[in-house]
């Protein structure tokens, strides 16, 4: 006998199933008209959509594209693309949010090739990939392919690019390997009409072959090592000039800087004293006043030194400078200025110098030393508040500042007494090794 389900149970199966169906596509177009593009022109639904659960609230995500006219723009339209969300509740699905993910652009006049060009050249830095050497480049539109509009004010181009790097593995130094690209650049502007301002790597897949090898010399800046070395070289013209007299000796050219921190806390001269004394290899070889990044760094430290703090390097040194000759004795072309506050007993400040002597050339066949110059130069400021307060309750601190030689001698005891007492007790215990050994020798003792 054919038994056939109850129909309670088919109607509950059937209401099942239609709560667990998603929108369909008329209704999820209909929505999008409604809710996100009132004069949208069409709505195409892109893959089969999913459930979602978040916030615990199951949601039912479906792609889309939503096609309008621009408003303003006759003949351009833009694609929306985005998500549709809807949130799901018992038997029901009610619409909740658009997000969208990216735009497209159609109908504009694509750039001409001499404006993209133009782009590149302007600042090729950012066109080209990292590590792109200053040496000739290349550029080219690449033919029948698409651009794509990503705003008025916004394009990205396809574009061949040649350049050169430096070649990478087992090679001789300085080898150069040329490479081309295919690839995309993003061009900007500030509204829509206006010429282009500024260009980018969009950040796409690229294809990159590598097209020949050649001998080159080593040294050559990249394309970002120059950006930074012409910002680099206006800062440094725009510093205050500072001329270093030439220096009969290191212990002069040190007194010259002892005296050029102690009468400014402008970091713009401070920096300029420093380049002062910097010898000539420390440049960068064709950019006037540019220092590596690593030396620049230094002199940003060291100003920081000189100028930080509760006081300043001017406010904690003396006004003369007391060479530590017994340092200087021992380390040659090493130039040590500590400052004792004789009342207080502690030192307040300390000045290193490192000298050199440049290369003057030769003189009938002889080299000759040149001018004057630094290796280092390292400061320190110690002080506590009440060194402070008590420091600047004076008129005239050069009462508290013990003399030149002396304050030398008794900073150079402070921090080497520890030193010498050890060498002191090392000394007197190899003494008494002598005698204990030559005890046994002659039979006296062990």
């Amino acid at each position: 006998m054919r038994r056939s389900l109850p129909i309670a149970l088919l109607v509950l199966l059937a209401a099942t199933a239609s709560a667990q169906s998603p929108p369909s596509e008329a209704r999820i177009k209909a929505d999008a008209r409604e809710h996100v593009a009132p004069g949208a022109t069409d709505v195409t639904i892109r893959g089969d959509g999913e459930r979602q659960l978040n916030r615990g609230v199951y949601q039912y995500a479906r792609a889309i594209t939503i096609h309008v006219d621009h408003p303003e723009i006759e003949g351009v339209r833009v694609e929306r693309y985005g998500d549709i969300i809807y949130d799901s509740h018992g038997s029901r699905y009610t619409y909740t949010d658009f997000r969208p993910s990216s735009w497209r652009y159609f109908g504009l006049p694509d750039p001409t090739r001499e404006e993209v060009l133009a782009a590149i050249e302007m600042s090729p830095a950012d066109a080209f990939p990292h590590g792109t050497l200053d040496l000739p480049l290349g550029a080219e539109l690449r033919e029948g392919e698409e651009t794509y509009w990503h705003s008025l004010e916004s394009v990205s181009v396809p574009v061949r690019l040649t350049y050169t790097q430096y070649a990478t593995g087992n090679v001789a130094p300085g080898e150069l390997a040329d490479f081309a690209t295919e690839t995309v650049v993003r061009l900007r502007r500030e509204e829509y009409g206006a010429p282009w301002t500024s260009i980018d790597m969009d950040g796409v897949q690229s294809t990159t072959e590598e097209i020949g090898r050649r001998p080159g010399e080593e040294g050559i800046p990249t394309l970002k090592d120059k950006v930074r070395y012409l910002e680099a070289q206006a800062v440094a013209a725009a510093l205050p000039q500072v001329e270093a007299p030439p220096f009969a000796s290191d212990a002069e050219m040190g007194a010259w800087i002892y005296e050029q921190f102690r009468s400014t806390t402008d970091r713009a001269m401070l920096e300029a004293s420093i380049r002062a004394v910097l010898p000539a290899d420390a440049f960068v070889e064709g950019f006037e006043g540019v220092l590596p990044i690593g030396k620049q760094m230094w002199i940003d430290e060291l100003v920081n030194t000189l100028t930080r703090g509760d006081a300043t390097f001017a406010e904690l040194s003396c006004p003369a400078p007391a060479l530590d000759s017994e340092y200087y004795r021992r380390n040659g072309q090493r130039l040590r200025y500590p400052t004792i506050l004789t009342a207080r007993g502690s030192g307040a400040a300390v000045l290193m110098v490192e000298a050199q002597q440049e290369s003057g050339g030769y003189r009938n066949g002889q080299p000759v030393l040149g001018r004057w110059v630094v290796r280092d130069i390292n400061a320190w400021t110690r002080a506590s508040d009440d060194d402070i307060a008590w420091l600047r309750s004076f008129d005239d601190t050069s009462s508290i500042c013990a003399p030149a030689g002396q304050a030398a001698s008794e900073q150079a005891r402070e921090t080497s007494g520890e030193a010498q007492s050890g060498a002191r007790d090392a000394v007197e215990g190899a003494v008494r090794e002598g005698r204990r050994r030559l005890g046994r020798i002659f039979g006296r003792g062990d």
